[in-house]
């Protein structure tokens, strides 16, 4: 599938993310050169998923909702709090979208 040009794309020293035009899509996520999992850093999901105008197969509000940092997480990355909730910030700004009807 050609994802085409990404919505969000961020690289520094410590972490690379990229979320897709296809917004429900981080196809790159990784921290220290390390694939990493989103749900490591908070929840994603559609808020309002009884939206009246959501289409079938749409998104009401999809949100991004960053979760404190865990020791467990912190070590398993080797990263820092500022480190995570940096790296949180980016995937809350990038995987928040609210309404979509992409796949309707």
């Amino acid at each position: 599938m050609d994802i085409g040009e990404y919505r969000l794309e961020k690289s520094t020293d410590l972490y690379d993310i990229k979320v897709s035009r296809w917004v429900c899509w981080c196809p790159v996520f990784t921290i220290k050169g390390q694939n990493a999992e989103v749900k490591d850093f908070g929840d994603w999901d559609d808020i309002e998923p009884h939206r009246e105008d959501k289409p079938e197969h749409g998104c009401g509000n999809m949100t991004f909702t960053p979760k404190p940092a865990t020791q467990k997480v912190l070590d398993k990355y080797g990263i820092t709090v500022d480190e995570y909730n940096e790296i949180a910030s980016v995937l809350e700004d990038g995987l928040s979208f609210g309404y979509c009807g992409l796949c309707s």
